[in-house]
């Protein structure tokens, strides 16, 4: 598909994150500060535009980091995968996918438009008349990035969905130790660094223009992208375990149907204490994991949301 912007060139310029927060961090507070610095009556304002370069410089750095991770770790993820196909081309059109797809072009354009006109068109210049165009450059270059990071969000979380559905070689009995797991902690960090990302975002908004319901409603759009980000590849693994634990499961079931008929007409010590193992074998089969994260996980998504949750309950409560 040919278009405008090619991300992986982008992507490939800026592998190095000094360039990204030059350009992306950098430039947009030289833009703020430097051409308005005398036009700010209060430090509110100051913040507000500081959180607002944070913001776009973290977004895109976050941006970056995915595309160079999944990169990186094609070998982990190819891996796992049992195809006659070529793996490795296969991974990298699904990632090539989630930057340069039409999907990919497609949210960004709806959320940069989107977020642009939100103060265009509904809450207005937070800073002084003489910095307006400062202003809606760079929150024009924001909308952009959080374009990307939008499509980025919600393409992983499908390629994550898309690939726990392929024919993935582990065992369920060790699974703790597997690349699978490895796949589904990385999920996990994106997931995070993304939640911080719209905590930035969110306190940019507040400086800039306090609680106002078209942010809120963002606001409330950002944690549901977060939470839909870990919970659909989640779901998707959850099925493969369940899926692997079953089938050992019901062989293992099967087996011990066999050998109790065998018990019965031959009646022994050494076959009675082969039945007890056969049974014990299938107790430690039916406690095995079917969801891939554990308790540690979930407390890492927890402290992950707990700052939008205290922050949306300071909202309400003012």
């Amino acid at each position: 598909m040919k278009t405008i912007i090619d991300f992986n060139r982008l992507f490939s310029y800026l592998r190095h994150s000094w360039k990204i927060w030059i350009l992306f961090f950098g430039i947009p507070a030289l833009i703020l500060f430097i051409t308005t610095k005398k036009s700010y009556s209060n430090n509110a304002t100051v913040f507000g535009f500081l959180f607002q370069c944070l913001t776009t410089g973290y977004i895109a750095w976050a941006i970056q980091y995915t595309y160079s991770t999944l990169y990186k770790k094609e070998k982990v993820f190819t891996e796992l995968m049992q195809a006659e196909q070529n793996l490795s081309d296969w991974y990298r059109s699904e990632i090539n996918n989630i930057y340069k797809g039409p999907y990919a072009y497609s949210i960004f354009l709806v959320t940069a438009i989107l977020l642009f006109l939100t103060p265009v068109s509904l809450i207005g210049n937070p800073l002084p008349r003489n910095s307006a165009v400062q202003f809606y450059i760079t929150f024009g270059i924001l909308s952009c990035v959080m374009g990307v990071g939008a499509s980025t969000v919600f393409l992983i979380a499908r390629f994550m969905a898309r690939y726990a559905k392929c024919t993935l070689n582990f065992s369920i009995f060790q699974y703790n130790h597997s690349n699978l797991q490895f796949v589904v902690k990385l999920q996990l960090i994106f997931a995070g660094i993304t939640s911080l990302g719209y905590l930035l975002a969110a306190f940019m908004t507040f400086f800039y223009w306090g609680f106002q319901t078209v942010t809120i409603i963002w606001y409330l759009a950002g944690i549901a992208s977060v939470l839909f980000f870990f919970i659909y590849p989640q779901l998707e693994f959850h099925k493969l375990l369940q899926a692997r634990k079953k089938e050992k499961l019901l062989e293992i079931s099967r087996e011990m149907d066999r050998f109790f008929k065998k018990l019965i007409s031959e009646p022994s010590e050494p076959n009675f204490k082969l039945f007890r193992e056969m049974h014990e074998t299938a107790s430690f089969l039916s406690k095995l994991p079917e969801w891939p994260f554990n308790a540690q996980s979930l407390i890492y998504l927890i402290l992950s949301i707990l700052p939008h949750a205290i922050f949306l309950i300071k909202t309400f409560i003012g």
